[in-house]
Formats: C-alpha cells, structure tokens, sequence
C-alpha cells in the first residue's frame, strides 16, 4: 500500500469519526472516549504499516546498493591495472589484486598503511605535495608523471617505474582519491631496446659511409699502381728484363689482391646494413670457373698443392646468378682449401648439373675438421685451425 493510499485512509476516517462526533453532541461521554481511543488505534496501525512500508522500500534499495558495490568491487578486483584508494589521512583503503601483484604484498597487510609506504624515501615529500595540491584543487581527476618519472617501490625494496592517474571523490574528511598505475618496467626497457637499435643503425650507417669513402680513397692509388704496373710490363720501347719483369709482375698481382681485399671489406659491409643488391642474371659456368682456377694456380702452386680441374670433363652449363658474387664464392672456397692442404696434397673443383640445378664441389685432402669445428663453420671470420695465413 503506497503512501497516498494511506494518507487518504486516515483523513477519510478522520472525517467520519468528526462527522460522528458532530451528530452526537448529547451521547454519553464514554462514547466519545471509544471512539478517541479507536481513532488513536487506527491511526497508530496506520503509521505502522506506513513505516513497514516505508522499511521494506528501503530494504529493497539497501540490497541493490550493495548489489552495485558488490559489482563495483569485483570490477576493480579483477582489473588489469593496479587501484588504490587512499582516504583523507592518505591510509589505504582499497588494493585491488593487481596493486597486489605489482607491489608483491597482499591487499589485507597493504589496507590501513600509509600510501607513502609503496613511494620512495627519495620522493616521498614530493608526492606529499603534489596529493595535497591535488586535494585542494578543484579537478577531480589528473594524470601523473608528466613532467618526471614517477616511482613505485615494492614491498622487498625493489623500484620499479610507473605511469598513474589520480582521481578525487568527497570533500573534506570524506575526501576519497584514487589512483590508478601500471608497471612501466617492460615500456621503457622497450623504449631502451628501440633507442639502442636507433644507435646501432646510426653507427652501422656511419661506418658504411666511412668504408665507402676510405674504399673510393684507397682504389685511386691501387688503380694508379696496377695502371703503371701493366705499362711496364707491355711497354714496347723499355722492355723489362726477367727478374724486373718478374718483380713488376708480383706488385701487379699483389695489387690486384689488395684491390679484391677492399672491394670484400665494403661489401661485407654492404651485407650488414642491407645494403648489398645483386645482379642475377644467366652466366656461363665455364668460363666463370676457368678464370677462379687461374687466379687460384698459382697460390696452388707455391704451396706445393696439386689442383684437378674435374669441371672440364662435363658438359657446358649456365645458371641464373650474379657472377661477380659467385666468383667471389668459388674463390674462397679454393683459396681455403689450398691454404689448409699439405704440401703434395690435391684441390678438386667439380660441377654436376640437371635440367633444373646446379652443384659445383671444391674438396680437398687435408687434414678435415672435427666435429666440435664443423659447428663453428659459418661463424664470420673464425679461424677453425692453424694454417699457411689468412681467415676463413
């Protein structure tokens, strides 16, 4: 029954007893005490169910509100982010399972200690400050950390960086903050990562530039080396005798080798930065293969190592390469099979070929590599053994 309805009731029968009362002026005096005292029952039985009503209303409001706080606690338990809410006097009131986790405490010895428990000693009169500047600003909400790095520190002494928002309910006493923080730690080692990349691509940039530039300085004076070299050698007027011709012959060649040696140094580095473009197209086999053998004989030779050129029993081919690296391949691999070959030993160069593939084979009958070296084989620059000189 609503409250109106019960208004009415009462003024009706309040009504009805006046009107009675009216009509019997010369009833006896007892009557008038029945009536007045059914009236005060009535009435009575009426404010009784008006605050049974009354209660029952606010019984149903009593349970949804705790309905909502129910809900409202679950949602800040079970957040992602760490939440904390601190009263007037900066004690904890409220430590989600993630504040938990992040502070490594649990929320029940976390509750009831001051927040400045969970901020280093370094910045405790700062956040004091800013907390109280807060609570007597008139926003209710701010985000922190933008002019500094703020700190958290957990509960075994360990810091930890940290993003966090504030936010304010209440006035005075009453007054309730918020706030709401996330572990940073993996975000600025993230960002570390990032800015040490930006600086090794900065120097690896560098140093490409630089063994550009030293290879263009260094070409010119090897190419006026090799020029005069050739001129000395073929000039037709001032013929060198033997032992001259062999001498020019030798800074010639070791032109040539100092020559292949910078164009290997930037091209190493070409490979690092990414920078390194082939050229691919279709190569005759053969005469690629010839020219790698004649550079190679007389290394070969001087070594003492005897060197089968099997590839020239087999049909003529051709493959989709770029020819300058592929030289530069079938090179290492004779220069270091001669290098670590025994005088009287033999270098083979093979080639096998189908309609859809090519195999070119470079063996040699030294002493081999062991097992522990065989997994070091393609690590840059590692010397698997002791040999005539040079790096594999």
């Amino acid at each position: 029954m609503g409250y109106a309805s019960l208004a009415t009731l009462w003024v009706l029968l309040f009504v009805g007893f006046a009107s009675g009362w009216g009509q019997d002026a010369i009833a006896p005096s007892r009557l008038y005490q029945v009536r007045g005292l059914a009236l005060v029952v009535l009435t009575t039985g009426l404010v009784y169910l008006a605050a049974l009503c009354a209660a029952r209303h606010l019984g149903r409001h009593e349970t949804l509100l705790r309905q909502r706080e129910q809900q409202l606690a679950a949602i800040v338990d079970t957040a992602m982010d760490a939440i904390i809410t601190v009263d007037a006097a900066h004690r904890i009131v409220v430590f989600n399972r993630s504040a938990a986790d992040v502070f490594r405490i649990p929320p029940e010895q976390a509750i009831g200690q001051q927040l400045d428990r969970f901020v280093p000693l370094r910045q405790q009169a700062a956040h004091r400050e800013h907390v109280q500047r807060f609570a007597q600003s008139g926003t209710t909400s701010r985000r922190m950390g933008r002019l500094h790095v703020l700190a958290g520190l957990r509960a075994d002494g360990e810091e930890f960086p940290m993003e966090a928002s504030v936010s304010r309910t209440g006035e005075g006493e009453d007054v309730l903050m918020t706030v709401v923080l996330r572990d940073a730690t993996e975000q600025r080692e993230a960002e570390k990562a990032r800015q040490a990349q930006l600086a090794a691509e900065a120097a690896n940039l560098a140093k490409t530039q630089f063994l550009a530039q030293m290879s263009h300085e260094l070409r010119t004076p090897l190419n006026a080396i090799l020029g005069f070299s050739q001129l000395l050698l073929t000039h037709p007027d001032q013929p060198l005798g033997e032992a001259e011709a062999q001498q020019v012959q030798h800074i010639r060649e070791a032109g040539w080798h100092l020559l292949a040696l910078v164009n290997d140094v930037l091209d190493v580095s070409r490979i690092e930065s990414g920078m390194l473009q082939l050229d691919n197209g279709a190569v005759e086999l053969h005469p690629l293969l010839d020219e790698a053998w004649q550079l190679s004989e007389e290394e070969a030779q001087q070594n003492g190592v005897t060197m089968q050129a099997a590839y020239r029993d087999v049909p003529r081919a051709a493959a989709w390469c770029d020819a300058l690296r592929l030289r530069q391949v079938v090179l290492n691999l004779l220069s270091n099979a001669i290098k670590y070959t025994r005088a009287g030993g033999l270098v083979r160069l093979e080639l096998e070929h189908d309609a859809s593939s090519v195999r070119l084979l470079v063996s040699d009958t030294g002493l081999g590599m062991t097992q522990e070296q065989l997994a070091h084989l393609y690590e840059p620059f590692n010397r698997l053994g002791r040999e005539r000189g040079g790096v594999v």
